[in-house]
């Protein structure tokens, strides 16, 4: 039971760390370069392939959330069943 849930707080924290990769990349390329006048824009990253990217991060921290939460209630099951 214990590598379940080795997997899966690993799978959070990979999650995590992609969100806040995605997100940043949706704040990028929605931002205008202020500090230098006449400066060309930095290329735009894809909007709609870091919306999915954003999305496909969110979906994969849910499983892991839910595999947790499936994995304590069937420890559970199996600590009630012995008693």
């Amino acid at each position: 039971m214990s590598g379940i849930l080795d997997i899966s707080v690993s799978g959070l924290s990979a999650a995590t760390r992609r969100i806040a990769k995605d997100a940043s990349s949706l704040v990028n390329a929605s931002s205008t370069p202020n500090s230098v006048k006449n400066a060309p824009a930095a290329p735009a990253g894809n909007l709609d392939k870091d919306i999915v990217d954003l999305k496909v991060s969110q979906v994969n921290y849910q499983a892991n959330a839910f595999t947790i939460k499936t994995a304590e209630k069937l420890q559970k099951a199996l600590l009630d069943i012995k008693t």
